[in-house]
């Protein structure tokens, strides 16, 4: 059986790109990438996936409390209207998504959650979570008996960090399932499990965040025959 799992093309300079990890990380899960392109929000309320994947790119300003940093750029119009009616339309009609740093943010922020512009003047004593500004890789503890638990076998994780913006407070039915040292949250969750956002990177870890793509094909597979 072809499982389909969208992924929304970055925009930029009127060009739609994406890096080929997402793209890997997927067909190694046994899945098929098929790449979405902007489009107008109602085109991709009806593009016929069987998953979705939302891989990392600009600020989320759905959400946003206060302003951005200078140093970071808000998201493409155009990109953020089409990449949130594709979200909208797969939440709604049950269909797992995994989000990826930009991803995590706009999954939480769709679901009525709130974030920061920048972590490091919203939180205090926050570590430094951006390699543009320093950053280097921390620990993670994943919350026990979470679907983030089961899928990596661990409470405590290394992850990579490259964001600057940060949840605030959760949208509707989700929940953290891990938080960096300072508190920070770098996961979060569905009740079921279908629905993961991550603030890290996993498509940059190799065979120990593997598990992350698997768990979205397998959900999408049950979802298209739940017999």
């Amino acid at each position: 059986m072809a499982i389909r799992i969208a992924i929304p093309a970055s925009f930029e300079d009127d060009r739609n790109t994406l890096d080929h990890r997402y793209a890997r990380s997927v067909q190694r899960a046994g899945g098929i990438p098929w790449v979405i392109p902007v489009q107008p929000p109602r085109a991709a309320s009806k593009v016929a996936c069987d998953g979705l994947l939302i891989p990392g790119g600009p600020a989320v300003t759905l959400g946003l409390v206060g302003s951005l940093p200078d140093d970071l750029q808000p998201d493409h119009p155009e990109h953020a209207a089409s990449t949130l009616a594709l979200l909208q339309a797969c939440v709604a009609a049950g269909k797992p998504v995994l989000g990826i740093c930009y991803g995590m943010q706009l999954m939480n922020a769709a679901a009525g959650g709130t974030l920061c512009g920048d972590i490091a003047e919203a939180i205090p004593k926050a570590l430094p979570h951006s390699h543009n500004r320093g950053a280097a890789d921390h620990t993670i503890h994943v919350r026990s008996g979470s679907q983030l638990h089961r899928l990596v076998g661990k409470t405590v994780c290394e992850v990579n960090t490259r964001h600057v913006q940060g949840i605030l407070s959760v949208g509707d039915d989700y929940a953290v399932a891990a938080t960096a040292p300072d508190g920070v949250p770098e996961a979060i969750e569905n009740s079921s499990g279908s629905c993961i956002g991550v603030q890290f990177h996993p498509e940059r870890m190799g065979a120990v965040m593997q598990p992350l793509f698997a768990n979205l094909i397998a959900y999408a597979r049950r979802a298209v025959n739940p017999n």
